[in-house]
């Protein structure tokens, strides 16, 4: 079926996988992947400790190498500038581009006082560089505690 969509869309399309992590078919397989991204998780909510759930639930992808150019595995969309601080959403965009996730916003973009308190963290040019390279692996967590989630690439 999605063979047939690519061919009718002149511009190019992005299929997503929101199954929440669970849902089968839930993830792709190293030989099949028919989503230019899919949901690893569940929802997120503006709370620092649903981010670092939600962060935790792309490492199996990761470890699998079923996150990769064309299937990329997230954790949900951004909460930046929805969470109690800038520091919280700065590590919160930090760590969504270091795993190779999509940065999809979650908060009403024509809201320009709220544009404005987040447009030098989603206009981070050496984060999004991160975000966009790929290096043969999206970045995982090397250690994990339920304080902290510690990512590198």
């Amino acid at each position: 079926w999605h063979d047939r969509l690519f061919e009718y869309a002149e511009n190019g399309i992005l299929i997503e996988n929101c199954h929440w992590g669970s849902a089968p078919p839930a993830f792709p397989t190293k030989d099949w992947c028919p989503w230019s991204y899919y949901r690893t998780s569940v929802d997120i909510s503006a709370v620092y400790g649903s981010v670092l759930h939600n962060l935790q639930s792309t490492i199996g992808p990761a470890k699998n190498g079923l996150s990769r150019p064309g299937c990329w595995a997230y954790p949900d969309m951004l909460e930046v500038g929805l969470l109690k601080s800038d520091t919280e959403s700065k590590s919160h965009f930090a760590a969504w581009c270091i795993v190779s996730s999509p940065l999809i916003l979650s908060f009403d973009v024509t809201n320009d006082d709220q544009l404005d308190t987040v447009w030098n963290i989603i206009t981070n040019r050496e984060a999004i560089a991160i975000n966009q390279a790929w290096f043969g692996h999206p970045g995982t967590a090397f250690y994990t505690s339920s304080e902290m989630v510690s990512v590198s690439r």
